[in-house]
């Protein structure tokens, strides 16, 4: 992924485009970018020397957990 810097104006100027990151691994399209543009939360793919994972955890109740740990005045 690469990152180029622009300067709008009159005149639109862009500078030459430069890694974003380093790093080995491809991400492909297993990635998002956060709300605020600053961060990405990648999927980093499996490598030989990880054992393969058998367990998968699925929250049902995420909605109410959030609301317990962070209540909201009325």
């Amino acid at each position: 992924m690469m990152a180029v810097e622009v300067h709008p104006g009159p005149a639109f100027r862009a500078e030459a485009p430069k890694p974003l990151f380093t790093g080995a691994g491809t991400y492909a399209n297993s990635y998002d970018v956060a709300r605020d543009g600053k961060r990405f939360l990648m999927i980093k793919p499996a490598t030989a020397a990880q054992a393969p994972s058998d367990q998968l955890t699925v929250v049902l109740t995420r909605f109410d957990e959030l609301r317990r740990r962070v209540p909201v005045a009325k």
